[in-house]
């Protein structure tokens, strides 16, 4: 318990570093986005290349990640049926299913799992499930709902692949099934690049909240608080009720629950932008959602390790 509670000490300073420099005005506001690109183009990689390299494949399509993409599964299919009822329609019923059960598993996702359980194996596949099949599956849907031409089979099928993050995964999966070694001339680059990962990510969620500002409550907002709460808490109960329903326990069942209990991903807004639909919604959610994981996923490992 110390050393989780040391562990958070450290995320925490971290995130204050940030919060303190964008304070202070030694860093202006676009220094996250900054930031933020050079951890997903670079440092992210790398980590999640070597997590899977040295990594066996049961590790990573284990049956904990299957736990994690039928809880997504099931958030974004019950955000559909019950805001369908309430009368969330059109592409703002589609981005409130996104902001239930698309979540930032490539970003802070891996600075949470990394401080936790030290290990971001558990993010591999829901990154690949989110861009390979979620990703299309909600642009289709949203080029009916707009009437908006959509890209071409081809770059559809393809642009995930382009992604780094999941270039990494899949480099890191040839290297695991394989079983080839790689020298030290090629892992130790790759290693120093990745070390800044979990700071860089840090910093930069400090420095993005000391320049938002949280959404007011009120009935236009409803649709985006609904799936903000299944987001911030109907995941992480739902990924621990099912992980404890197949038999995970430990750090297993603790990582899964961490897993569900991340905040909606950066790309719902990217997302509701491109198509111009419910942008405040998608932003104003990511942002809400971002700041009830700092001290939700702190409460489930003190929970999940007393």
């Amino acid at each position: 318990m110390a050393d989780i509670a040391l562990s958070f000490w450290a995320l925490f300073t971290a995130i204050m570093v940030g919060f303190v420099l964008a304070r202070t005005g030694v860093v202006g506001p676009g220094a996250d986005a900054g930031l933020s690109r050079l951890a997903f183009a670079a440092c992210i990689p790398a980590l999640m290349f070597l997590t899977v390299a040295k990594a066996q494949p049961s590790d990573v399509f284990s049956l904990g990640s299957a736990v994690n993409i039928l809880v997504a599964i099931i958030l974004f299919a019950g955000y559909w049926m019950i805001g369908g009822r309430a009368g969330v329609h059109g592409p703002q019923r589609t981005i409130g299913c996104l902001l239930s059960s698309y979540i930032n598993a490539g970003n802070i996702g891996i600075a949470y799992l990394m401080v936790v359980v030290g290990d971001p194996t558990q993010a591999a596949p829901v990154v690949m499930f989110q861009l390979c099949l979620v990703v299309p599956f909600v642009f289709t849907i949203l080029d009916r709902q707009t009437g908006r031409t959509g890209m071409s089979v081809t770059k559809m099928v393809l642009s995930p692949f382009l992604n780094p993050p999941v270039l990494a995964v899949f480099s890191g999966l040839i290297v695991s099934l394989t079983g080839v070694h790689l020298p030290a001339v090629v892992t130790r680059p790759i290693e120093l690049i990745a070390q800044p990962t979990v700071p860089l990510l840090l910093i930069s969620l400090g420095i993005s909240a000391a320049n938002a500002s949280l959404p007011k409550p009120s009935r236009a907002q409803a649709p985006m608080f609904a799936a903000v709460a299944a987001r911030s808490f109907g995941g992480p109960l739902l990924s621990w009720g099912l992980g404890t329903a197949v038999g995970l326990t430990g750090t297993e069942l603790l990582a899964v629950t961490i897993v569900g209990a991340l905040p909606a991903a950066n790309n719902v807004f990217v997302y509701a932008h491109r198509y111009g639909r419910s942008v405040d919604m998608a932003r104003d959610g990511v942002l809400l959602s971002t700041f009830i994981s700092l001290p939700v996923v702190p409460i489930i490992a003190a929970l999940m390790h007393a």
